[in-house]
């Protein structure tokens, strides 16, 4: 079966498969900001949301070197947690801020025992201006979603699921290091569903090692049986130290069916009441609008909370330590301490271009930067003759062809307008 045969028309050959490999060029763009505190006392309040990162995990998947690390949290986590929370409570900005989204990451934030998401949660809703209709998602493998901690999570305001499943194939789980059998996760995710939590999506993962037709038609059926909220679907990117990628070679790689596999998964459920949603994500009807998400690409604040956790609030990007004893010292040392960096109207005017193309409707308009309509317009150009946009109501929609390679195009828009500022300025 020949599975490249799109590669040609769409001008590309290796694709980018995560939306940080999109925004890279935006990096040339920071600069030195100063210290974050005294940088925020000048200024207004902003709408965000908050990000929580748990970097810690139970059990390690094959595939994974990220920010994080197997394990149960230190002892004092939870405790340093809500010390952070207090810290920027006190602050102005934050108080004259809103945020319409809390998102827990990591790493699998239910390592944390129930109590402790429990004083978590309500920390943060008591200390820190979350709307009261706010999305709140915790992401979770199958295995440490425990009876207790879903009670909690009814009780405290959970209102969406992210959870781990990457595939309901056994002998996928194994490959991968999922721990669980297919009728363990779903039976698992059927029972959250009937328990009242309507918003509940997986991820899943395509075109790992060993993977047959078959066993993505399972998983296919599997998540339309199942009536999930949703899924997000990734080609498994096999990242450098991680023991899968220690384990195979080339010749375990060569077989490479992550086009074919994903028009197979786009073809399955677009247009049959499912929609795209994002690049990476599909939904059904309008059970999840993934709010966290859409306010970031908005431009809108991130306030980053744990450790490895970055962000920014308003024009400052900053991150914690990932070590613990980094972590512990920052927050002990108070944000008087945090040093940020930098960006301007321009990175904010990219971003959220960036964010028109991860969402399926490019934008080709730089509002306030008419002297750059010209980059954009070459770009609308040459997507158009290469087939991965076609005109849309709305202005412009991706094709298929433009959702599989829409990391692409976003990392080529923002290089050409970094570029493009770079050029005008070595001109001067």
């Amino acid at each position: 079966m020949t599975v490249n045969t799109a590669l040609e028309k769409s001008g590309y050959i290796m694709r980018k498969r995560s939306h940080h490999e999109a925004a890279a060029p935006l990096r040339m763009l920071y600069k030195p900001g100063g210290m974050l505190e005294k940088h925020l006392e000048e200024k207004k309040g902003a709408h965000g949301v908050i990000y929580v990162h748990i970097p810690y995990c139970s059990r390690t998947c094959s595939f994974c070197n990220l920010r994080r690390s197997a394990g149960l949290a230190p002892e004092g986590y939870v405790d340093m947690l809500i010390k952070e929370i207090k810290q920027y409570a006190g602050l102005q900005y934050i108080k004259d801020s809103t945020y319409g989204a809390v998102y827990f990451g990591g790493g699998t934030p239910t390592v944390l025992k129930a109590d402790d998401l429990r004083r978590l949660l309500r920390a943060l809703k008591q200390d820190l201006p979350v709307d009261e209709d706010a999305e709140i998602t915790i992401e979770t493998s199958v295995s440490n979603l425990t009876e207790e901690k879903i009670q909690v999570f009814g009780e405290e305001g959970v209102n969406r699921f992210s959870v781990g499943v990457q595939t309901f194939s056994d002998a996928g789980r194994s490959i991968l290091g999922r721990k669980g059998s297919y009728s363990f996760v779903s039976s698992k995710i059927g029972k959250l569903l009937k328990q009242g939590f309507d918003n509940v999506g997986i991820d899943l993962i395509y075109n790992y090692p060993g993977q047959t037709e078959e066993e993505l038609i399972k998983d296919i059926e599997t998540i339309k049986n199942l009536d999930i909220s949703g899924f997000s679907f990734y080609s498994l990117i096999i990242h450098k130290g991680s023991r899968l990628g220690e384990q195979l070679t080339q010749g375990d790689l060569a077989n490479d069916m992550e086009k074919y596999y994903f028009n197979s998964i786009y073809d399955a459920f677009i247009g049959t009441g499912y929609s795209l949603l994002e690049l990476t994500k599909i939904v059904k009807g309008q059970r999840d609008s993934y709010r966290y998400i859409k306010i970031r690409y908005m431009n809108g604040d991130t306030l980053p909370i744990g450790a490895g956790a970055g962000g920014k609030l308003g024009n400052l990007h900053f991150m914690n330590p990932i070590d613990w004893a980094g972590y512990s010292k920052k927050v002990k040392d108070g944000l008087i301490a945090v040093r940020a960096m930098e960006t301007d109207t321009f990175y904010e005017c990219i971003y959220r271009l960036i964010g028109s193309i991860q969402f399926g409707f490019p934008e080709f308009t730089a509002h306030g930067f008419s002297e750059y309509s010209h980059v954009l317009a070459g770009l609308n150009k040459n997507w158009l003759n290469r087939g991965l946009i076609e005109p849309d109501p709305k202005g412009y929609r991706l094709t298929k062809e433009g959702v599989y390679w829409g990391n692409n195009m976003a990392s080529d828009l923002a290089q050409a307008l970094v570029d493009s500022l770079l050029n005008r300025h070595l001109a001067k």
